[in-house]
């Protein structure tokens, strides 16, 4: 078999693995306390069944009320990521959750896949424009006003609308 044959052999076989739904892993969603400081991250990823996944920070070593900036690693096109002030810390039958409706909350869209960026103060993207993209691949959808944005992130939830 001459090298031309098995190269485009191989190139069959990956489309073939893309197009049976192998994926590589989710992408992050960065929180830092200050330009310099201390950083968590979550996954950038919905439930397992597809649907909103809520993250409570302080379940991922974030700390709660500290958060200032924000980035994205390798997050998949065409998620929702919501940044909410507050958060329900859940009892027994009762998961933790965002509270929706109940402080600030800025809506995001990733509109290139993979979308990363650099480090994005939170009080900047709530004075943006509803529609606006700010940052290469992400676009500002909504923000709910509540409280002060500067350092009352508690909650962030990951879907697909």
């Amino acid at each position: 078999m001459d090298k031309s044959r098995l190269f485009i052999g191989g190139l069959l076989a990956g489309l073939a693995l893309v197009q049976a739904g192998y994926s590589q892993a989710a992408g992050t969603i960065v929180i830092y306390e200050n330009m310099e400081g201390f950083t968590c991250s979550i996954p950038a990823e919905t439930a397992p069944d597809g649907g909103p996944k809520d993250y409570i920070l302080s379940n991922y070593s974030c700390t709660n009320d500290q958060a200032y900036f924000t980035s994205l690693n390798d997050a998949d096109s065409a998620l929702t990521i919501t940044y909410f002030d507050d958060k329900f810390d859940g009892f027994p039958g009762f998961p933790p959750k965002c509270l929706d409706n109940e402080g600030w909350e800025i809506e995001l869209l990733t509109v290139k896949q993979p979308t990363s960026t650099e480090k994005i103060n939170l009080a900047s993207i709530a004075d943006a424009s509803n529609g606006s993209i700010i940052a290469p691949g992400l676009m500002k959808v909504r923000f709910r006003p509540g409280n002060d944005v500067k350092g009352k992130l508690s909650c962030i939830r990951v879907e697909r609308k």
